[in-house]
């Protein structure tokens, strides 16, 4: 059994017993609860996870993350389009390539590298419109997961399910290309 300390409400969003945690509007929460990762959450387990939340916004070509920085968040876009956009040398030139792999709307996720310690971002984040986020740190869901291994393996499943998208996306988006 849960036993977590957080307590939704949906006509007042999430309240948390833990300090420093932030208040998450209901309307965040619908985001998450339709998000692919979390999904299959039930309402204990998501609003642990929105716990961990706060809510960020940027203007359109601003960044969010780059290729190769240290991923300590990971986001749900909740407004907006962000292109995930691979950078690449070929050939012994070193021609620099730069792919967009996917384009990342309402409900979808960037930045999953931040799920497991010691990582790094494969791909950057920019912000194709202006553009509202539900940024997570990695750092504090990691060891929920750790000590709720029915939560770790929905988790876990799902985002392996997302994975399996992007890459074959990213293969289509390096086909088209060359």
């Amino acid at each position: 059994m849960y036993k977590f300390l957080s307590v939704f409400r949906p006509e007042r969003g999430l309240r948390s017993d833990k300090p420093g945690a932030v208040v998450i509007t209901p309307g965040a929460m619908g985001i998450l609860r339709e998000c692919p990762l979390f999904r299959s959450l039930n309402e204990i387990e998501l609003s642990e996870i929105a716990a961990l939340c706060h809510e960020e916004s940027y203007e359109a070509q601003q960044t969010i993350f780059t290729q190769g920085e240290s991923a300590e968040r990971f986001y749900v876009i909740s407004e907006g389009t962000v292109a995930l956009i691979r950078s690449a040398n070929i050939g012994d030139a070193v021609i620099p390539v730069r792919i967009t792999t996917e384009l990342v709307k309402s409900g979808e996720i960037c930045g999953w590298s931040a799920l497991f310690s010691s990582h790094v971002y494969t791909a950057s984040a920019i912000c194709q419109t202006p553009t509202r986020v539900i940024a997570i740190a990695g750092p504090r869901l990691r060891p929920i997961l750790a000590q709720f291994s029915s939560l770790s393996y929905k988790v876990t499943r799902n985002l392996a399910e997302v994975l399996a998208s992007r890459i074959a996306q990213a293969y289509q988006a390096m086909e088209y290309r060359l």
